[in-house]
């Protein structure tokens, strides 16, 4: 199986919820071109300090990945975003992680922290440099590209690589910096979704969960 037949079937529920076809096939595009062997086994946090336990062990990534279009979505309605962008939040969302532990599983264990916090940006890099020209005069790509460059938030590297409002740079949704706002959001989302709510919920509520497998 490919790995545009891969994205398909496991974000099958994401991607029926992009309503621009050609962005749609823009995330498929990047898979075929970008896409690691290990992204469709790989836990989201191979050292397991991060993530909740959902998102560890094999699929964690594609787990984690599902959870960050949810709070992408979800936070929208904190920033009052207007449905246009849905898309391109989504598609940012499932793309972030793709290339998150470098070539290889081997380059992040060599590399460790230092791939972990620019691999956002070196994925969008690579993006501006290798798509279809197809995509080339596409203004929401910009915005794809700008939103999964700033994932990391302050963990950016480098930190330039972060949104403007981390930066303490004016942005709104109103200017020309809405491409600023929306990598905020994919940041936002990105962050809920690698809390470990298993800490959270023994640390706030006195709460125990079973984190293992079923």
């Amino acid at each position: 199986m490919t790995n545009r037949e891969k994205c398909l079937e496991v974000f099958e529920k994401e991607l029926s919820l992009i309503k621009d076809l050609e962005i749609k096939e823009y995330i498929l595009d990047c898979f075929d071109k970008f896409c690691p062997d290990y992204f469709w086994v790989a836990p989201a946090s191979i050292t397991g300090l991060f993530h909740p336990w959902f998102s560890q062990g094999e699929g964690g990534i594609t787990r984690h990945t599902k959870m960050v279009v949810y709070w992408a979505l979800e936070l929208t309605k904190v920033f009052a975003l207007s449905e246009r962008y849905n898309d391109i939040l989504i598609a940012s969302s499932i793309l972030h992680d793709l290339r998150k532990n470098g070539d290889s599983l081997e380059e992040k264990k060599e590399q460790g922290m230092s791939i972990t916090k620019s691999h956002g940006y070196v994925l969008a890099q690579k993006l501006k440099e290798n798509l279809s020209k197809d995509f080339s005069h596409s203004c929401w790509k910009d915005y794809i590209i700008r939103c999964v460059e700033g994932h990391m938030g302050v963990w950016s590297a480098p930190s330039e690589a972060a949104p403007a409002i981390i930066k303490n740079k004016t942005c709104s949704t109103y200017d020309n910096n809405i491409s600023e706002l929306l990598s905020f959001v994919v940041h936002l989302a990105d962050y809920c979704a690698s809390r470990k709510l298993e800490y959270i919920l023994k640390e706030a509520l006195n709460i125990e969960i079973n984190m293992e497998k079923k």
